[in-house]
């Protein structure tokens, strides 16, 4: 249903008019709150939804020498709960949902390359190590849980460059030469797209049949390597999409037809960092990114069929970790931003 609607809305883009369902929504985005986590070290900020994905659930803030805190949210305003820690230092961290229950785990990797699993449960966190790979660790990445008892797949880049599935366990990726250094994945209805870059500019696309078995074949090649990558929707609806903030400080859309890097060059993003893209409680033509010490969306208008840079909120720089969250009371859409300060930055999208 949502791919059609993407199609549906998204098709004027290719064939040139503006369809009349298009509503200008980036004037109802503003700023809710400021959490003050006192973390000299901050990490990452992670959404973890409810299960029934009406509420925020968690929101975890992690420092890099291991110490987390959880909040909750009562619908207005977040609250301290408990502190706990991963036990060791870490270089990278996310939550997923690895089974059809919806409860959410937390994974983290460090610089001597064990892979942890932090759980939550009714006597509070505990964790232990899942694997130990070559060190150290360069990312480690989630899919969302998908509608439909679809389950998070996680994915691991070792210190080597290989790429790793760890949940559910597959070992038929094929690597990106010279080794990649970023990967994004992302679940369109049944299907499972993901892509590799590498420190070059390679960017590998990899498609899951229905055996589960993965697929790859060169997809790009760009200028400069990845400074940050995020999975997008497609417009097209028959390709994986990615957002490619490159280290040369120029920004690319990258899916079917626009992979090659002129092409793909969306100039008034160049420059900006800690892209967030696509997903399913996102609009298909927008995506977010600090630029200039601000956080902004950028949102391609149907009336001059361009990008446009909307500002949002000042944040002091630098920023370290940028999410999104699910939308409660009367949002539709929540997102946080992290800065080196320690403070995280809530931003709310409203109904009307």
């Amino acid at each position: 249903m949502f791919l059609m609607l993407a199609l549906f809305l998204f098709w004027p883009i290719l064939q040139g008019a503006p369809p009349q369902q298009y509503i200008e929504l980036s004037k109802f985005w503003k700023e809710a709150s400021v959490i003050e986590t006192g973390m000299t070290r901050p990490l990452a900020v992670i959404t973890c939804p409810s299960k029934d994905s009406v509420s925020d659930g968690w929101l975890i803030a992690a420092d890099s020498s291991g110490k987390l805190a959880e909040y909750f949210s009562d619908g207005n305003s977040w609250t301290a709960r408990r502190s706990f820690t991963a036990g060791t230092p870490l270089l990278c961290i996310c939550a997923a949902a690895p089974k059809p229950d919806m409860d959410f785990h937390l994974y983290g990797g460090t610089k001597t390359g064990q892979i942890i699993e932090v759980s939550r449960g009714v006597m509070g966190w505990s964790k232990h190590e899942i694997m130990q790979l070559p060190g150290p660790i360069k990312t480690i990445f989630a899919t969302e849980a998908g509608g439909g008892g679809i389950p998070s797949v996680l994915f691991v880049i070792d210190g080597n460059g290989k790429i790793y599935q760890l949940i559910p366990p597959d070992l038929t990726f094929t690597d990106v030469p010279g080794g990649a250094s970023l990967i994004v994945a992302h679940h369109y209805g049944q299907r499972l797209w993901a892509a590799a870059a590498g420190a070059k500019g390679d960017i590998y696309r990899y498609v899951r049949d229905s055996l589960g078995i993965w697929h790859t074949d060169p997809w790009a090649k760009m200028a400069a390597g990845p400074k940050y990558f995020a999975a997008a929707i497609d417009p097209s609806l028959r390709d994986i999409a990615v957002y490619y903030a490159g280290n040369d400080g120029l920004f690319r859309f990258l899916f079917l037809g626009y992979t090659e890097d002129k092409k793909a060059r969306v100039p008034v993003a160049d420059g900006a960092s800690n892209i967030l893209g696509g997903g399913t409680q996102r609009r298909f033509n927008e995506f977010f990114g600090i630029s200039n010490n601000e956080f902004c969306m950028f949102e391609f208008n149907f009336d001059d069929k361009a990008w446009h840079k909307v500002p949002i909120d000042k944040i002091e720089p630098p920023v370290v970790s940028t999410n999104f969250g699910f939308g409660v009371n009367d949002r539709v859409a929540q997102m946080y931003v992290m800065g080196a300060n320690g403070k995280i930055h809530q931003f709310v999208r409203y109904k009307n």
